[in-house]
């Protein structure tokens, strides 16, 4: 332990495979031999990782686990949490997400599952990235949302506080009430580093709509996105998954639920700091309403990003379009004063053409 706390982590792992050979081949060993041997296996890994040796130590804990698990699920618990890690960082993916299918089935001992969900959404959102969408739905879609995480290891924090009350009134317990001071601790710091996280269900949620939109499940992408406008605060990342909801729900042609989208996101953002997304969101809202077929509307609603957004990118499709939306109703002669200010207003603009 002094080896690790002066970063001389070659030599730690020296001290504790020594220790944990000596205590791992005992033919008889007691509850707190077994403990101590758990613990030289864990910190043995912890050091692997820490020197970045994380073949070795993929190597090494997979060999280990299945003993692990015999003897102590919390151990094999922190295990597993150190092995997808370092699968992680060695950018070994399939297995990565072949051990949290493994671990999601059976989470009651893992102590540590903030840890353990928070890099199950490292590996979703790796897989997102290579455009591998089905192995990031696979991951994502596992993962807890922030209350329940939260709530979850509150429960865990005050049930493990009770048995170790419980533990320092026995005599001879003094080794398990040691274990759970270790468990409470580890819990404690999760929380106080969780409780500080604010958007992680807003990224949460982004990350499997855009996994459903890479495969093109826009139905599926907009119900998720969905839920997440509604019972999330305002926020950027809420923000950016707003657009991506209502183009969503463009994409599948329905096109009332894109108003009623766009009509959410405006009231939200209307003072956003996001030049490019209100004037798109309004075209959104216009493209959506003419193929309603309620071209008065659409016009107006061209209109008001003319109006709003004079300069903007959008400006110039925008007024074009209420030229066409005449057009649509034979109203020939007002279709062309449209088009003529388009070319006064716009003139270097490829829409004059």
């Amino acid at each position: 332990l002094c080896h690790m706390q002066t970063k001389d982590y070659q030599a730690a792992q020296v001290a504790f495979g020594e220790f944990y050979k000596k205590h791992s081949h005992l033919s008889k060993r007691s509850r707190r031999d077994l403990m101590r041997s758990h613990e030289a296996l864990l910190l043995f890994a912890v050091g692997q990782v820490m020197l970045g040796d994380y073949p070795e130590s993929i190597e090494f804990l997979l060999e280990e686990l299945p003993y692990l698990r015999k003897e102590s699920k919390e151990a094999a618990a922190r295990a597993t949490v150190l092995l997808l890690h370092s699968m992680i960082r060695a950018n070994e993916l399939e297995k990565a997400l072949a051990l949290i299918k493994e671990q999601f089935a059976d989470l009651d001992e893992v102590t540590q599952l903030i840890s353990l969900q928070s890099m199950a959404l490292e590996v979703g959102s790796k897989f997102l990235e290579q455009g591998d969408y089905y192995q990031a739905i696979a991951c994502l879609q596992r993962i807890w949302q922030r209350d329940r995480l939260l709530r979850h290891q509150r429960d865990r924090l005050a049930d493990l506080e009770e048995k170790l009350e419980i533990l320092k009134r026995r005599r001879g317990m003094e080794d398990f009430a040691f274990q759970y001071e270790g468990m409470i601790r580890r819990v404690e710091l999760e929380l106080e580093a969780f409780e500080k996280v604010v958007d992680y269900d807003a990224a949460l949620r982004l990350r499997l709509a855009k996994a459903f939109v890479g495969m093109q499940r826009y139905w599926e992408a907009a119900l998720v996105l969905e839920d997440m406008l509604v019972n999330m605060p305002a926020g950027p990342i809420v923000e950016q998954a707003s657009l991506s909801w209502i183009q969503s729900w463009m994409q599948c042609r329905r096109w009332g639920k894109a108003v009623e989208a766009a009509d959410i996101y405006l009231e939200k953002f209307s003072n956003s700091d996001q030049d490019d997304r209100v004037p798109m969101v309004l075209m959104l809202k216009a493209d959506a309403y003419r193929e309603l077929h309620e071209k008065g509307r659409a016009r107006e609603v061209y209109g008001e990003v003319v109006e709003r957004f004079p300069t903007g990118s959008i400006a110039p499709r925008a007024l074009f379009m209420q030229g066409i939306l005449y057009l649509e109703e034979d109203r020939n002669e007002e279709a062309v004063a449209v088009f003529e200010d388009v070319r006064k207003r716009f003139a270097s603009h490829p829409m004059v053409e």
